[in-house]
């Protein structure tokens, strides 16, 4: 990858800079930086993302911005000529400035089109904020999952790509961008929330009312949302006899036989009764579930210690993608998933007829009521027992 260079088992992005873009880097003819990991497949991805930054303060749009940023501020005494032997001082005027440099290579009437434009006022009044310098230091602000803050750092970056200054975003232009995406209802509001933060940030950055382009925005989807479903018995029992791999296999099986996430099954502490999730996606997903009589917790721990850290530091990565590769070659459409099988469990609970309750405490999910929910302390292990033992191992 001509973006990617190795140096102490850490990867760095580089890029040649054009020659034109030179003056906007200190005249920088090479560009590098760190990218802060040793896994070339999240190297790869972040060296396309730093570079494709690089690239956008190079455009056309921000070298005419560079250029104006060397004129001297408005009022700035410069000389004009000689009288009498003596220099002749006027303050500066930027826009009289830029109107004589576009009347001498442009006709009149694209001239008065250009001064009635938002990006020439912007430019000329040097009131243009480009967003591409305020993502970093807003999304280090964040303390959540790795995999959250990358997921807002790339909704924002999706915006910036068609936005890349603040006067450019206007309520109708964010209208029409969010008819343009090929992309899901749930997907647009999701990204749609991270993208109004950072306009919050940014406008306290700025000390200013930057305005609020995000009123009363209508987000409605071009695709619809791959809803999942749950494997039945049938196809669940096909998923496993068609593994070859043991780990694998006792994967499947640990899932079909506990409802846990799989991240939760990697990195659990399985005792000889029971399973212990100490971290889990929400609150209630911290929990002690009894451990179903066909496993062996022994089997189990030799099987955890296989396990190879994937992207967030996820046990899970690996395998998890693994088996997906193999449901989807059984020819199971995306609403399949290794995931679906926490659906499979959910199913199975209530088919045998397992109070909701149990069922919730179970699979680790949030209780709404006040009493259960806020107040209980949960059920004890061995109340779950038999409803965990009316679930059926592959």
């Amino acid at each position: 990858m001509p973006y990617l260079v190795k140096q102490w088992n850490t990867y760095s992005a580089r890029w040649r800079v054009p020659e034109k873009c030179q003056p906007l880097f200190d005249g920088k003819k090479v560009l590098k930086k760190s990218l802060g990991t040793h896994d070339k497949q999240v190297a790869q991805r972040l060296a396309y993302q730093q570079v494709e930054q690089w690239k956008r303060m190079c455009d056309t749009e921000s070298v005419w911005q560079y250029q104006l940023d060397q004129l001297p501020e408005d009022g700035t005494p410069v000389a004009v000529g000689i009288d009498n032997g003596q220099e002749v001082l006027r303050p500066f005027n930027r826009a009289e400035y830029v109107v004589d440099q576009l009347t001498s290579v442009l006709p009149d009437n694209e001239v008065d089109s250009i001064m009635a434009s938002d990006d020439y006022r912007a430019h000329v009044t040097r009131e243009i904020i480009p967003f591409d310098q305020y993502l970093e230091p807003w999304v280090r602000r964040f303390t959540a999952t790795p995999k959250t803050i990358e997921q807002k750092w790339h909704d924002v970056q999706w915006f910036i790509n068609s936005f890349p200054y603040v006067h450019l975003v206007t309520r109708k232009k964010l209208q029409q961008w969010l008819d343009d995406q090929d992309k899901a209802t749930a997907t647009l509001k999701r990204a749609l929330g991270s993208i109004r933060q950072f306009w919050q940030y940014v406008e306290l950055e700025e000390d200013g009312d930057l305005g609020d382009p995000f009123k009363n925005l209508s987000v409605v989807g071009s695709k619809a949302a791959v809803e999942k479903e749950a494997f039945a018995r049938d196809e669940l029992q096909m998923v496993y006899d068609s593994l070859t791999r043991d780990d694998e296999k006792l994967l499947v099986q640990v899932l079909a036989l506990s409802g846990m996430r799989i991240e939760e099954a990697c990195s659990a502490t399985y005792e000889a009764n029971k399973i212990i999730i100490a971290k889990g996606k929400t609150k209630a997903a911290e929990r002690t579930i009894p451990l179903h009589s066909a496993l062996d917790a022994s089997e189990i721990r030799e099987w955890q210690k296989t396990l190879v850290t994937g992207a967030y530091d996820r046990l899970s990565q690996n395998v998890g993608r693994s088996i997906n590769r193999k449901i989807r070659g059984l020819g199971f459409g995306p609403e399949k998933t290794v995931h679906c099988i926490r659906r499979y469990v959910a199913t199975q609970l209530e088919s045998n007829g397992v109070e909701e309750l149990s069922a919730s405490r179970i699979l680790g999910h949030n209780l709404k009521t006040m009493s259960y929910g806020l107040y209980s302390s949960g059920q004890d292990v061995e109340t779950l027992r038999s409803a965990v033992e009316r679930l059926e191992q592959l």
